[in-house]
């Protein structure tokens, strides 16, 4: 067995080794390319149901369409129904939670941020924007209007948001907290006094205009809405709570859906 033998030996074995390497680098990609061609149907199919029901709900009513409908209508089997949601009433609170947040997304990028200093005139603009939305698409007024409750709003600052939604506890944040304290007394009951008002009064006049009109009203629920932050807000900052010891993030201006 001469030199040239074991050099043919050791490059036979280099050549075995990077073949090997360069295998198994492509079974990796071909993996990571199935995983996410397997994701992207799963999340298809969770689309498919959110729209059907949607739909359904907006139709019909809640306590009217079951599950089956909605996967019949969907065009999965009812047993995929499940593997995105224990219940009905789970993909209702998706749903609602959802379409809020397109809501709030859609207005923050339509109001000019820079010509609003204070957080009435960032509440404001920002009621003033969904109200008008609500008006134009009176389905989704009607769907979420009536189905917005501070448990569901509650549950959607505290749970993680779907990639491209805004964080709604950032957002509730921002607007509560300064210098790591708090502005307002009570956060959670100043939002829900404020949701419960705007959604009650306005799933009335924009749908029935019944007592009045929705351009008469928002004076009147303007003046409404900046009392009940009034009487909230703590002006005396010594007499300020500590935002992150009562459970408030203190969002970094990175983080923040608006800025000021």
């Amino acid at each position: 067995m001469t030199f040239g033998h074991f050099v043919n030996i050791g490059a036979r074995k280099e050549n075995d080794f990077w073949s090997v390497c360069i295998n198994d680098f492509w079974s990796v990609l071909c993996y990571y390319h199935s995983m996410g061609l397997i994701e992207e149907k799963k999340q298809a199919k969770k689309a498919k149901i959110l729209n059907s029901a949607y739909k359904l709900f907006t139709e019909k009513t809640l306590e009217a369409t079951s599950i089956s409908d909605i996967a019949r209508h969907a065009g999965v089997a009812k047993g995929t129904f499940y593997l995105y949601f224990h219940d009905k009433y789970s993909l209702y609170e998706t749903l609602v939670v959802s379409c809020s947040n397109e809501i709030i997304v859609k207005a923050l990028r339509s109001i000019d941020q820079k010509t609003l200093s204070t957080d009435k005139d960032w509440v404001f603009a920002i009621m003033d924007n969904i109200l008008d939305q609500m008006q134009e698409d009176p389905s989704m007024l009607s769907f979420i209007a009536k189905n917005l409750s501070w448990g569901i709003f509650k549950n959607a600052l505290l749970s993680d948001q779907d990639s491209g939604h805004i964080n709604m506890h950032t957002l509730f944040s921002s607007l509560v907290v300064e210098d790591g304290l708090l502005k307002y007394s009570d956060p959670e009951l100043m939002i829900f006094m404020i949701i419960e008002l705007v959604g009650s009064t306005s799933h009335s006049v924009i749908l029935d205009e019944s007592p009045t009109t929705l351009e008469h009203l928002k004076p009147y629920l303007y003046k409404t809405v900046g009392s009940i932050i009034n009487m909230f807000y703590v002006e005396d900052v010594s007499k300020r709570k500590d935002a992150a010891e009562a459970g408030f993030v203190c969002p970094t201006p990175d983080e923040l859906p608006i800025s000021y």
